[in-house]
């Protein structure tokens, strides 16, 4: 390509559109009519609806309750939480503003960690049983609040020499 010579640019017919009026107004387009008229108000159906004739209402008969002895187990028992799970969570909760007193959310930590790890082994033990999350849950705060307790009471010993 020289300087002198403007570059050849390629001409391509015009696309024909894939909406042919989307565009553009149709030739018979007006306004919009009133809006009473929208749905033809002024003009009602021509057709007679069929009159309502009252009918006599028979009393529905009451169902009767029958009582049986139930003679099978339910094949699905509902589930409940593993109490040591419960236990845990509760001593993992708990352990939390205690480490404010010289760390003795320490101990309650040591409770949560042992009483998590019981209650997973009764959650996959029985299937009556559920609360792996909640478990888990109380193991990571007990551990958690075992170590800053432990660091905490280390600290108030060194301080206060006891």
């Amino acid at each position: 390509m020289s300087p002198d010579h403007p570059p050849e640019t390629t001409q391509f017919p015009p696309r024909p559109s894939t909406l042919p009026h989307a565009y553009s107004a149709l030739p018979d387009d007006g306004p919009l009519p009133a809006v009473g008229d929208f749905w033809d108000l002024n003009h009602p159906d021509p057709l007679p609806s069929p009159p309502i004739t009252p009918t006599a209402i028979s009393p529905v008969p009451q169902a009767r309750r029958i009582v049986t002895t139930a003679s099978f187990v339910p094949s699905v028992l509902p589930m409940k939480t593993a109490p040591a799970v419960s236990w845990a969570f509760a001593a993992a909760l708990s352990s939390i503003p205690l480490l404010v007193l010289c760390g003795l959310g320490a101990i309650l930590g040591v409770v949560a960690v042992v009483l998590g790890i019981v209650g997973v082994a009764q959650v996959n033990s029985s299937d009556r049983y559920r609360g792996t999350g909640r478990a888990a849950a109380s193991i990571a705060i007990g551990l958690s609040t075992t170590l800053v307790g432990t660091l905490l009471m280390l600290l108030t010993m060194a301080l206060f020499g006891a």
